[in-house]
C-alpha cells in the first residue's frame, strides 16, 4: 500500500457489496473476473449492516488478494458486537493474509445497542493493541462532517485522534462538490497542534465513483447527510455531476 500513496498518476479502485447471509458468491466473482480487467490499485469489500455479510466479506477480500494478486481492503464495522467477535474476524483475516482493514463503527440499526466499541477509535485502538503492525489500519474520513458531530470543527479533532493511533490512510465519504473537499482538506491541515497532514492532496487518489441514477437521494446520502444538489439544479448541472459522486483515499502520513 505504500507505493499508492506515491503513484504519480490516478489511481483506479473498486468497492465490492457481497451477498448477505449464505447467498452464494459465484455472481460476485464473475463481476471481480471483469473488474480486474482494468487493473485496479485495490478492491474494498463492505461488511454490511450488522455484520450480515461477515463470511462472504473475509472470503472475497481473501480471493481478491489471493486468487487475483490485487491488493484487498476488507471493511470491518464493530457496531452491536463484541470485542471477542472481532478478535475472531481478525484472526480469520490474518489466516487469509488480508493485512488491509477499513475500520468503521457502522451505522446502528433501530433499537440496537452499540455493543463494546462507541466509536470507530476505539475499534482502531483494540486491534493495533493487541495486533500491532499485523495490519494496515484505514478509517473514514467525512468532508461534511460525521452526521453525528456537533460542528466541523470537532469532527476535525476526532479525526486528528483516530490518526494518532496509527492510520495508514484515510477514505472519505462520498460528496458531490469537490470545493467541499478541498476546503474540508485545509481545514484539515490547519487544526491545532497536528501531528499529521494530508501530504497527499496534491494527488490524491479516487477511491471510487457511483453513479447517479435517479434525483432521489438513496438511502446511503440520506445517512450519510451529504449536500445533495438542490431540484431546482439545472440539466446541465447533472450532467457534470452523474459521474462524479466521488470518494478520495488519502495519507495521513507526516
Amino acid at each position: 500500500m505504500e507505493s499508492f500513496f506515491t503513484k504519480p498518476a490516478p489511481s483506479y479502485t473498486f468497492e465490492i457489496f457481497p451477498p448477505k447471509g449464505n447467498k452464494s458468491t459465484e455472481a460476485t466473482y464473475g463481476v471481480i473476473d471483469s473488474l480486474v480487467s482494468f487493473n485496479p490499485d485495490l478492491i474494498s469489500v463492505t461488511y454490511g449492516a450488522g455484520g450480515s455479510s461477515r463470511d462472504n466479506t473475509v472470503e472475497i477480500a481473501s480471493g481478491i488478494q489471493n486468487k487475483y494478486n490485487v491488493c484487498g481492503v476488507a471493511h470491518l464495522t464493530c457496531v452491536g458486537t463484541t470485542r471477542e467477535n472481532i478478535r475472531g474476524i481478525l484472526n480469520e483475516l490474518k489466516a487469509n493474509n488480508v493485512r488491509n482493514i477499513l475500520a468503521l463503527r457502522g451505522d446502528l440499526p433501530a433499537g440496537a445497542e452499540l455493543g463494546d466499541f462507541h466509536h470507530a477509535s476505539e475499534l482502531i485502538k483494540f486491534i493495533k493493541d493487541e495486533y500491532g503492525d499485523d495490519f494496515d489500519v484505514f478509517a473514514a474520513c467525512y468532508p461534511e462532517k460525521h452526521p453525528e458531530a456537533n460542528s466541523v470543527e470537532e469532527d476535525l479533532i476526532h479525526l486528528k485522534e483516530k490518526c494518532e493511533l496509527g492510520l495508514k490512510g484515510l477514505i472519505s465519504q462520498l460528496f458531490f462538490d469537490n470545493d467541499i473537499f478541498w476546503n474540508w482538506k485545509d481545514g484539515y491541515n490547519s487544526t491545532d497542534n497536528s501531528r499529521y497532514h494530508a501530504n497527499n492532496f496534491s494527488r490524491s487518489n479516487l477511491k471510487g465513483s457511483r453513479n447517479v441514477r435517479s434525483l432521489r437521494p438513496r438511502s446511503s446520502q440520506t445517512l450519510c447527510q451529504c449536500l445533495w444538489p438542490s431540484s431546482g439544479s439545472s440539466q446541465g448541472s447533472w450532467n457534470s455531476l452523474r459521474y462524479r459522486t466521488d470518494r478520495r483515499l488519502v495519507s495521513t502520513r507526516r
